[in-house]
């Protein structure tokens, strides 16, 4: 919902802020959560890249390229 609606209203620092926590939560603590919550923060990504990539998010690619649940 944030993403979809609110995302360009953040500022830049706060949206990297929540990129990177959401990318190292998948990273990270991919195994203390369930599959399907796994995949809503890989949905988030996806949606976050939509808007910022490829100017403002340079390395989704390498990021997506990391996740392996």
């Amino acid at each position: 919902m944030i993403i979809n609606k609110k995302w360009e209203k953040m500022t830049f620092k706060s949206q990297e802020t929540l990129r990177e926590a959401i990318f190292n939560h998948i990273v990270m603590k991919h195994n203390e959560y369930p599959k399907y919550m796994i995949s809503k923060m890989i949905k988030l990504l996806v949606d976050i890249a939509r808007n910022d990539w490829p100017l403002r998010y340079p390395n989704f690619i390498d990021h997506i390229a990391q996740v392996r649940v």
